[in-house]
């Protein structure tokens, strides 16, 4: 907890867990915006002190997905989501603010596994958190950002 909130820059929690320990933590409730359009995409939500919620693994999944397709669309235009700096829901907030408003990145990782990412019926290789943080950090390398990943 205190290495994120006494951190400097953007600051996003992606977990539902995750958030209800900062929440917990820091005395300061979670907002969750029902407002958004893709109900493929989980509602982000806000923390004071915090600049994005989201829930984490299909957030982070999702993420690799678009931030993979526009890296091979734009080959790696500094600013190649424009278009999805628009949207408002979870995902395009969290490839924006990875792409477009940082240059240090550093993912700090719980190693708790989730039992409900054991599920079946979720795609080969989605219940694991680490290789899609160690996948989405190869992504936003190659995008020019300073990457580190940090294992509790």
């Amino acid at each position: 907890m205190k290495k994120l909130t006494g951190s400097e820059g953007k600051k996003v929690v992606c977990g539902g867990t995750t958030a209800n320990i900062v929440s917990r933590e820091t005395g300061r409730k979670i907002i969750t915006n029902m407002d958004y359009a893709d109900p493929a995409v989980p509602p982000a939500g806000s923390i004071e002190g915090i600049d994005l919620v989201t829930e984490g693994l299909i957030t982070l999944t999702r993420c690799v997905e678009v931030l993979r397709n526009f890296v091979s669309r734009y080959s790696f235009s500094p600013h190649f989501l424009d278009e999805i700096r628009k949207k408002r829901d979870g995902v395009s907030m969290l490839a924006d603010l990875l792409v477009n408003r940082s240059t240090h990145i550093r993912f700090l990782v719980g190693r708790a596994v989730n039992p409900a990412h054991r599920n079946p019926y979720l795609p080969e290789g989605a219940g694991d958190k680490l290789k899609i943080v160690e996948e989405l950090a190869q992504i936003l390398k190659k995008c020019g950002k300073r990457v580190f990943i940090e294992l509790y």
